[in-house]
């Protein structure tokens, strides 16, 4: 926030803070102090009404429907915001700054884990959703670097949303006229940004809809071969959902990331006696989800489809690649499934037996460097969720290359590093 000061007053606003390093931009965590100080000089005496110090937090979101500008609608909310009570002791009487003396004002604030119940005061369709707006959300689209880096990292977040932490000073008068009417007049408005990372704890599996458009943790394909497309059998791809990625917090900074071994599981039903596909490659992708609103969220994306097929909301994607890897020497395993007959002395009929085939993948992901993995989150206007894709490629009986996928959710945490 770019210095606003009444060029008549002349007055000097500075906001320093503790462990600050030179060009670059402060991180904390849930649970650390903000501390620092504000400093005020003035070439003439000022008299205010109004000194305040603050530590906020706001979203900002803007929908804007393709091919049109006229249509443009945007949202702000200060989902946070602590004041510093200000010893005014330290000023002579009447609230008047003396030309010469340098004024400092220190201030601590403590970043908390959860919000105000008035931070989320819309209505919403499950406590769930409630219990995740009343967290806090990280930096998001802001673009803040640390002191090990020049540039900032890319968090993959569009433009059209952002997140930002700032200490905020305001000082300001009211009109001399007397009217009510009339704003205050700003004195100075200085404010000093930090980039904020909460520590997010493990949140239980998601229960995925049968018709998510986003996630599908069982796939099932038909094998086919020959100029007719005759069946041969059915491949089923099936993983549960993965274990948690972490990103370490360093010094509150996102430094080294964890990884995963996910295990993904393949299963062939020929219907006659054809042999299993031969396996070639195992593709693995991180979906980035960022769902911006004017409005306010009712319920998750993945809940409530046709809520998102409004003008009023965006969804914007990117797809990062993972791993190539070859599997062409993994062996299918043959298996034998035993039906028996339902117990009635009026059936006649044996025991069924029927072969199918079985394989299992170890498929190791951790996230890239170079690039900002913010927390998963959900806020009352904008949400970020991670999507794993993994995608088999097979040779059929004819040689031909086919290919099958699954989707599954996949959180993204950080904790402060022991």
């Amino acid at each position: 926030m770019a210095a606003i000061v009444d060029r008549r007053s002349r007055l000097q606003v500075t906001v320093t803070l503790d462990d600050q390093k030179d060009g670059a931009v402060n991180s904390y965590t849930t649970g650390d102090e903000v501390n620092g100080n504000v400093t005020v000089t003035v070439n003439d005496d000022v008299t205010f009404d109004t000194f305040q110090i603050s530590f906020e937090g706001t979203s900002e979101t803007t929908v804007e429907p393709p091919g049109t500008i006229i249509n443009r609608t945007a949202a702000t909310h200060c989902f946070l915001r602590l004041r510093q009570p200000v010893d005014f002791g330290r000023l002579p009487p009447c609230r008047t700054l003396r030309r010469g003396i340098l004024y400092t004002f220190p201030f601590n604030f403590v970043l908390p884990d959860r919000l105000l119940p008035q931070a989320c005061n819309h209505e919403t369709s499950n406590w769930v959703l409630k219990d995740a707006h009343a967290r806090l959300p990280p930096t998001l689209g802001d673009p803040v670097y640390s002191h090990s880096q020049r540039t900032a990292p890319d968090d993959f977040a569009p433009t059209a949303c952002r997140v930002s932490y700032i200490v905020k000073v305001w000082i300001t008068t009211d009109p001399s006229d007397g009217d009510s009417q009339l704003s205050s007049n700003v004195l100075a408005a200085v404010g000093k940004k930090v980039h904020v990372i909460p520590t997010v704890d493990e949140e239980p599996p998601l229960s995925v809809q049968e018709d998510s458009a986003e996630y599908r943790p069982l796939a099932e394909t038909l094998i086919r071969k020959g100029l007719f497309m005759i069946a041969t059998g059915q491949l089923k791809l099936f993983a549960v959902q993965p274990r948690l990625l972490v990103v370490q917090l360093r010094g509150c900074e996102p430094s080294v990331t964890s990884s995963i071994l996910e295990k993904l599981s393949l299963r062939f039903d020929p219907i006659e006696d054809e042999q299993p596909p031969q396996l070639d490659t195992v593709c693995s992708q991180l979906k980035v989800m960022t769902f911006l609103g004017v409005l306010p969220f009712t319920d998750f994306r993945t809940n409530a489809p046709n809520e998102w097929n409004q003008m009023n909301r965006h969804t914007f994607q990117q797809v990062i690649p993972l791993l190539n890897l070859q599997v062409g020497s993994v062996v299918w395993q043959e298996e034998i499934e035993t039906h028996s007959p339902q117990d009635s002395i009026f059936c006649q009929h044996r025991a069924q037996k029927k072969t199918y085939y079985t394989a299992s993948i170890s498929i190791p992901t951790s996230l890239p460097p170079g690039k900002s993995f913010i927390p998963t989150f959900h806020s009352c206007y904008i949400s970020r969720i991670y999507i794993l894709k993994l995608k088999v490629s097979y040779l059929t009986l004819s040689r031909l290359t086919g290919t099958s996928s699954i989707k599954l959710p996949i959180q993204i945490t950080a904790r402060r590093q022991a």
